[in-house]
């Protein structure tokens, strides 16, 4: 009898598929039964050849040497070895029917799995396993509803995996060996980083404009309208003028009048969306500002939730949106949420009049996996009280961020108004809130956004009606240096 060989990417997640498939018998570095056989890999097991691997006189950097020859095939990791001999034995079995790549459902877990089956001289058909979640059902839901590996979407994402890998290897190898032979000290490497290496100097470039920054002062003009509003003196584009001798301040207040004329007053109801759902880059840049945390360290969190938790998505996900496949069973994943904080806010939800909407279910936004959500987890609530405190937080920000989406728009007025005063213009804005909306939801958050985007409520008022200064004010401040890019 053939046997189905399932290949997964690292021992949990094969020991949880060979589990929920009721494949019991171990062996070393895989499990098997009647019908199926798991094995795993370790996350790498194979890994594109070094330049010293196709000739031993690259061990040594010479910039003579340079350009290297492109990277030219695969190699076993060293430490890697003895597990992938046992998936090699499996794979080569006569008795296996077809394969499923039960990789990560991402790029990288892709490449991964693919390398694997060429070393391994792979000759059976290979099927893909794409699950968002690691839960039971995802991986059952996964299972009978696999993908076939020359489907043009995972040729696609193969072909850009691998040229990422090779370019990382050619600019990598070529520009490290320069860089640290032309300007390195003894025992010191200079690396360089197709990504890394632009990304550093834009940092370093941003680092050195905010230590040579030199502040200067200004002073800007405020004045009190007897009508019942303050407003900034602006030129004709509504920016804040800046004067840099105070004398001038002191002379545009001498120099104005006192009664102006309104030229313009603005009242527009404006509504506002929940944003988008969080990707990895999205999550990792608001656990930075909220929480300090390093972007390794959410990442790591991410991985925590999704592979030994179950209750979060895929996590190195691009994308802020959702596939429109998911809209018949999001609701689920509302419902997984129904306790503690989210409870009071998951039950104003009125569940069938919610409909799709572009700005959170969108096919053509969704790269190799949708956004960031809570896994379908009957058991959230008891592993949610298990967690550490920034698993918490990190959770908190996910939930809050799909409920959202199933709450009104906030809504607010915005009032700007532009008066002239003897030839100056006076600029001042403000919003009363109409219905917080979405916002509301934020309140479980130890970080709230405010739910007011301005402070002054200013008076009804129409163009053309004559107001009059009660007072003039002169204020000082200094010009600010550029904002040192964060660490999210």
């Amino acid at each position: 009898m053939k046997k189905i060989l399932i290949v997964a990417e690292k021992p949990s997640a094969g020991k949880d598929i060979a589990r929920i498939l009721g494949v019991t018998k171990p062996y070393k570095g895989y499990m098997e039964n009647e019908e199926y056989i798991v094995t795993w890999a370790i996350g790498h097991l194979v890994t594109l050849k070094d330049p010293e691997d196709q000739d031993k006189r690259y061990s040594k950097w010479n910039v003579e040497d340079l350009p290297l020859p492109p990277a030219n095939g695969l190699k076993v990791i060293e430490s890697a070895k003895m597990q992938f001999q046992t998936v090699k034995k499996l794979i080569q079995r006569d008795d296996i029917k077809y394969l499923i790549n039960a990789g990560d459902a991402g790029r990288e877990g892709l490449l991964i799995q693919t390398w694997i089956y060429r070393m391994a001289e792979n000759r059976h058909p290979v099927k893909v396993l794409w699950a968002s979640s690691l839960t039971d059902e995802a991986i059952r839901f996964s299972m009978s509803h696999l993908h076939d590996s020359s489907e043009r979407e995972f040729v696609n994402l193969l072909k850009e995996a691998e040229t990422r890998a090779e370019a990382d290897k050619i600019y990598g190898y070529n520009y490290t060996r320069l860089l640290t032979c032309l300007y390195g000290s003894p025992g010191a490497v200079l690396s360089y980083g197709r990504c890394q290496t632009p990304l550093l100097h834009l940092i370093c470039k941003r680092d050195r404009e905010n230590e040579e920054f030199v502040p200067k002062p200004y002073w800007t003009v405020t004045a009190m309208f007897a009508e019942g509003f303050t407003a900034l003196e602006t030129d004709e584009e509504g920016n804040s003028i800046h004067y840099m001798d105070k004398k001038e301040a002191e002379d545009a207040c001498q120099n104005c009048g006192r009664i102006g004329t309104v030229m313009e007053c603005r009242r527009e109801v404006k509504h506002l969306k929940a944003p988008a759902l969080f990707n990895l880059a999205e999550i990792q840049n608001t656990m930075g500002k909220k929480y300090g945390l390093k972007p390794d360290d959410t990442l790591a969190i991410a991985q925590r939730l999704y592979e030994t938790h179950k209750i979060l998505s895929y996590p190195r996900t691009d994308s802020r949106y959702l596939s429109t496949d998911l809209f018949g069973e999001i609701t689920e994943h509302v419902k997984s949420c129904n306790f503690g904080k989210f409870r009071q806010y998951i039950e104003k939800i009125d569940f069938p009049s919610f409909q799709m909407d572009k700005s959170y279910f969108n096919n053509n936004k969704v790269s190799d996996h949708h956004a960031l959500i809570p896994t379908i987890n009957r058991n959230i609530e008891k592993i949610y009280e298990t967690l550490s405190e920034h698993e918490k937080n990190f959770f908190d920000e996910i939930a809050t961020s799909l409920i959202s989406i199933f709450f009104a728009e906030y809504k607010y007025e915005s009032v700007t108004i532009k008066a002239n005063v003897s030839g100056r213009e006076f600029h001042c804005s403000g919003t009363t809130l109409i219905n917080l909306g979405f916002k509301e939801v934020y309140k479980v958050l130890k970080a709230q956004e405010k739910a007011a985007i301005g402070e002054q409520n200013l008076p009804k008022i129409e163009e053309g009606e004559t107001v009059s200064i009660s007072n003039l004010q002169i204020k000082g401040d200094k010009t600010k240096p550029p904002a040192k890019y964060h660490p999210g």
